[in-house]
Formats: C-alpha cells, structure tokens, sequence
C-alpha cells in the first residue's frame, strides 16, 4: 500500500511541475528547461540504466558466486559515476555560463543526480526494504516539487528550476543510505557479463525515450526557444500523463502476467495476450479523455504564450505518445516476459531511423514545421507498432486478439465522435460534465463488447 501511495505521489508532483512551472517562466526558458530535464533522462538511461538493471537483478546474488557480482556492481556504478561527474564538474567549469559547454555539463550533473539516487533506490527494491524505498521515494518527489518551482518562481530561469530537482535527487540520496556493501575491482568477465545483461535490456528502452527528444531538438532547431514551447508543453503534458498510467499498468497488471507464465508457458500466452488487450483499451480510453480535456479545458492549464503553438500540435502529441506507450507497456513487455528483447531494440531503432530520415525528408524538400515533424514521428511510431505487433505474433507464439482488438478500436471511435460532438455542440457546464460522460461511454462500451472492465484491469477473472 505504501508504494502504491508513493507511485501516485510521485506522479503528481511531475505533474504538478509539469502544469505550474509554464506559469512561472517565459516560453525561450521553460524550453531550456523542458530539453535540459528531458536530454538529462536520457542521459541518466545511457549512463546508469543498465546498471540499475543489474542492481535490481544482482545485487543480492549468492556470496558463493565466484563472478562477485554485487561487488562488481558496486564498483562499476561508483566508476561511472566518478567519471561522470568529474566530466560534469570539467564542462561547467570550462563552458561559458548559457553556452552549449556548460549546458552539457549540466545535463551530466542532472544525469548524475538521477543516477545516483535510481541506483539506491534499487538496491532498496532488491533487498526487500520496500518501506525505505517508499518513503524516500516520497520524499524526493515532495522536494522536487518544492525546490523546483521556488527555484523557477524566484529566478525565473531555467537553469535554476533543473537545479532544483538536481537538489532534490542528491538530498533523497542522502537520506536512502543505501550503500553497497563491499567494493572489488571487477573481473573482467564479471563486467562482461553484467554489460551484456543490462545493455541489451535497457537498449529498447533508451531508444523508445531517445525518439520523442529527437522530435523535441527537431522542433525547437526549426521554430526557436518560443515558438517550440507550447508544441514541447503538448508533448511533456502527454508524456507524464501517460507514461503515469505506464507505470501502474506494469506495478498492477504485468507481475500476474509473469507469473502465470512461469507456471504454464502454453496457458501464460493466453495471458500475455489478455495483457496487451487490456493495455490497448486503458491507453486507448486515456487517449480519448486527454484529447477531450485538450480541446475544452486547454485554457485553464496552458497558459496564452504557449497556446498557439500547444492547439496546433496537441492531437499529433497525444497520439505519438500513446504509440510510444502502446510499444513501450505492451509489446516491450511481451518480448521481456518471453526473453525476446531484441526484437524491442529492433523495431525501436527502426522507429528512431524512420524519422530521422524523415526528418531528413522534410528539410530537403522545405516541408519541415512543427506539425509535419510531428507527422514523421506518428509514422514512423506507427511503423514501429505495427512491426513489433507482427513480431509479437511471430515470434512468441502468440495469438493476437484481432477480435478483441478491434472492437476496443470501434468503442475508441464512437468515444472520439461523442467528445467531439460535446466540444463543438455543448455548453460550458455539459462541456465539464462531459469527461465523466466519455469515460462512461467508454467502460459501458468495453462491458458490452466482452472487452473487460475495472475488475479485469485489476487482475481479477
């Protein structure tokens, strides 16, 4: 219970951030912020991720294994993150304050932060201290929240706001005290063996985060600090929403999936796919609901700088990061649950080449704007999807659930033309009334097609 309160705190202080700090900095320096925070994520996945992967898996190995592996975790994550930071420390020094030097110091210093404080917290998770982890999760996002919209409302700066969350991340770390508990230098087979473990099971991951940021450096490399920052506000909305609803799809509904698996591979496909049906139709119904709110409730959360350039991309951004969600929470998992990962690499490399080459396209036949880069990555997104479905199929010995499937996809359409027909059609009061309205469309529509409901979502028969 208590993770589950930290998971949904957690949560509501990014978006908490996410909806107040555009109110407190001018569109060019919430863009610093957004990218700075956004390329600092990625670099904390390419940096730490395969080793918080190791730690979660490793670090409370058997003592007796003669790869010493919880001691090769310690010091490789204390290595790089040295390294890290003294790269960090030499950049901000070097760079001139606002230039791309000191701006990649930066990003390194957050990456740092970040990684530190995931590699904690991982450990925590390991060893089963899950009322530490809980609370000092908790805490971090209570800090961050505080610290970062103090720092935004005090400075109005960008840079400050991220140094607001670094705070946050370096202080939590200090609290969570976790520690490796005993340091070896690594065998050159033991670092081998975790490179292999972790790169390969993260790769899909960074790459399916790598997308959307280059979609964001696309955007503000054509349309400047300003023009870029509601269509980058459209996206970050999405992604926390979303990617919210990602998290607790995995802590609820994907640990059942697994263990029925390992109890009965034959039976467990069955499930694994009940596990996309039910991801396709939560996300699916989010979809609808956010492109509602998008379209009657904008102006009380996107604030008038940023709205031109929010309305003109937000249908395009909710749909890319529903893609990104639907591969990411479904098909990734899949391929995870039946060791399959790299067929996850595959298909997300070949979504990020797509659009670069569309990218590529769109600047060398002068068609490039916010909304055609926008368009590239739902192609190319849709590319993905659809090949990494096709491999699900293939690979897994999966039958997919075309019935199921495209019956969530008719209730998704008769949802869309409802809210559609209460945005245009209907009053402010039933225009409010109206979210409630869709959401019931939608589960009455899931109920009466056999598609599921509530109880299903929640693991039960």
């Amino acid at each position: 219970m208590l993770m589950l309160v930290s998971l949904v705190l957690a949560n509501l202080a990014s978006l908490g951030i996410q909806f107040v700090i555009p109110r407190l900095l001018v569109p060019e320096e919430y863009t610093r912020f957004a990218m700075m925070w956004a390329s600092g994520q990625l670099a904390a996945a390419v940096l730490f991720e395969w080793l918080r992967i190791g730690v979660v898996r490793y670090s409370t190995s058997d003592s007796r294994d003669p790869r010493q592996l919880p001691e090769a975790l310690g010091a490789l994550y204390l290595g790089v993150l040295g390294v890290a930071v003294v790269l960090a420390v030499l950049l901000l020094v070097t760079g001139d304050a606002g230039g791309a030097i000191f701006t990649a110091g930066f990003i390194l210093f957050y990456a740092c932060a970040q990684g530190a404080f995931d590699g904690q917290q991982a450990s925590l998770r390991a060893s089963f201290r899950n009322v530490r982890f809980s609370i000092t999760w908790m805490a971090r996002s209570i800090l961050s929240f505080i610290l970062t919209l103090a720092a935004a409302s005090t400075f109005s700066d960008g840079r400050f706001a991220l140094a607001g969350l670094i705070i946050s991340f370096l202080v939590a770390s200090l609290f969570a005290g976790s520690c490796p508990r005993s340091l070896r230098w690594p065998a050159r087979s033991s670092v081998i063996f975790l490179m292999k473990f972790g790169l390969f099971a993260a790769a899909a991951g960074m790459i399916s985060f790598a997308l959307p940021l280059a979609a964001r450096y696309a955007m503000v490399h054509y349309a400047g600090g300003a023009e870029s920052a509601g269509a980058l506000l459209a996206v970050d909305i999405a992604q926390k929403i979303l990617m919210a609803l990602g998290t607790a799809i995995n802590l609820v509904l994907l640990q059942p999936v697994i263990g029925r698996v390992n109890l009965d591979p034959v039976e467990g496909r069955r499930h694994m796919a009940g596990h996309l049906v039910n991801v396709v139709a939560l996300f699916s119904a989010a979809m609808v609901v956010l492109l509602y709110a998008n379209r009657v409730m904008v102006t009380y959360f996107v604030p008038p700088a940023f709205l031109d350039s929010y309305s003109k991309v937000s249908l395009l951004a909710v749909i890319s990061v529903v893609l990104v969600c639907l591969k990411s929470y479904g098909l990734d998992a899949l391929f995870a649950i039946g060791g399959k990962t790299v067929y996850s690499v595959a298909t997300s490399a070949l979504a990020l080449i797509l659009f670069v080459l569309g990218c590529v396209g769109l600047y060398a036949t002068q068609s490039i704007g916010l909304v055609s880069i926008l368009i590239a990555l739902l192609l190319a997104l849709t590319v993905g999807v659809i090949l990494a479905a096709w491999l699900a199929a293939s690979k897994l010995s999966m039958k997919l659930p075309w019935a199921k499937l495209s019956r969530i996809f008719l209730v998704t359409f008769v949802a869309l033309a409802a809210s559609y027909c209460l945005a245009v059609y209907a009053g402010p009061v039933v225009q409010m009334l109206g979210m409630v309205m869709i959401v019931l469309v939608i589960l009455c529509g899931y109920r009466s097609l056999g598609v599921g409901g509530p109880k299903q979502w929640l693991g039960h028969s």
